[in-house]
Order: C-alpha cells, then sequence, then structure tokens
C-alpha cells in the first residue's frame, strides 16, 4: 500500500500504515482518514504493474450495467478480467461486487424476469 512513500520518507511501512489509520484530513464539510487516499493494488495477470482496487470495482460495475440479454455470473465476469490482464478470484469478484450493492446474478436474472416487457400489458385480459 504504502511502500513507495514509505521509501521516500525513509520510514517503515508498519509505521506508515499505523500512522494513516489515526491521523485524519479534516475541513468544513468532512473528516476523512489518510487512508481513504490510499488505495489497495491487484496484481496484473502478466506480472507486470498493478491496478487499482478502485478501478477494477468500476470495471466489474461497467461490466455489470453493460449486460444486454445476459446476466454475467461472477466467474464470467473473471475471466473477462482475467482476459484483461487482471489477477482476480471469484471471491474478490463477489466482494466488490456487494461492496457496490449490486446483486447477484441469480438476483439480477430474477429481476430481469419479473420486469414487464413493453407491450405485455397491451393485449386485454381474456375474462374467465
Amino acid at each position: 500500500m504504502s511502500l513507495p512513500v514509505a521509501l521516500i520518507a525513509s520510514v517503515a511501512t508498519q509505521v506508515l500504515c499505523q500512522l494513516f489509520k489515526v491521523v485524519y484530513y479534516s475541513s468544513r464539510d468532512h473528516r476523512l482518514s489518510f487512508k481513504y487516499f490510499f488505495t489497495s493494488a491487484i496484481g496484473a495477470s502478466n506480472g507486470h504493474g498493478a491496478l487499482s482496487a478502485e478501478a477494477v470495482r468500476f470495471r466489474i460495475k461497467s461490466l455489470i450495467d453493460a449486460e444486454a440479454d445476459d446476466v454475467l455470473s461472477d466467474d464470467k465476469i473473471v475471466s473477462i478480467l482475467v482476459e484483461e490482464g487482471v489477477d482476480i478470484a471469484r471471491r474478490t469478484v463477489a466482494k466488490y461486487r456487494e461492496s457496490l450493492r449490486i446483486p447477484s446474478s441469480v438476483q439480477r436474472r430474477r429481476e430481469r424476469s419479473l420486469r414487464v416487457r413493453p407491450g405485455e400489458l397491451d393485449s386485454p385480459i381474456p375474462p374467465p
């Protein structure tokens, strides 16, 4: 998390992590912990570099928002992200999806099947 900062400041990483837990930035409207400004990273599958966890969350949200007829399962999202070079586990995708308050694929499929399609209610209901 803070290794580059620790190297620049010539301080142990553990000291910085403890410091970030207790030091806050305060303004008129907000009080934020310093750890808010440092995000965790997810390794790239090619072994070079890393991606921000927030960037991966955004990609998961964009994949789910772009679902057409097929609802993407967590496993399918993992395979798409691995093809894009993100080394991520299914449980991490599930954790990020839940943190974004996005329901599971089963729940999204149920919600989609319960939606009224345009034109379905236009036809008269036959008498009993």
